[in-house]
Parts: structure tokens; C-alpha cells; sequence
């Protein structure tokens, strides 16, 4: 099993879980691509 497949979500489990962490008083983040920590 891929590691990465729990991470990926259809376009109507990230709008849910981003209504539940909007209620939590939570952020949700987006970046694509490579993310590099250091810039």
C-alpha cells in the first residue's frame, strides 16, 4: 500500500475536512510542487 494513499482526498473530503478545522478555529494549508522548509 502506498504511504501517500490516507493523504489523498476527493474534492468533497477536503471540503469537509476543511469545514472541521475552520470550526476548530484551524488552518488549512495548500502548497503543490516541492516545498522546501528552509526559504
Amino acid at each position: 500500500m502506498n504511504s501517500f494513499s490516507p493523504k489523498i482526498l476527493t474534492a468533497a473530503a477536503a471540503r469537509a475536512e476543511r469545514d472541521r478545522l475552520h470550526a476548530a478555529g484551524r488552518k488549512l494549508v495548500f502548497t503543490n510542487g516541492c516545498f522546501d522548509i528552509l526559504h
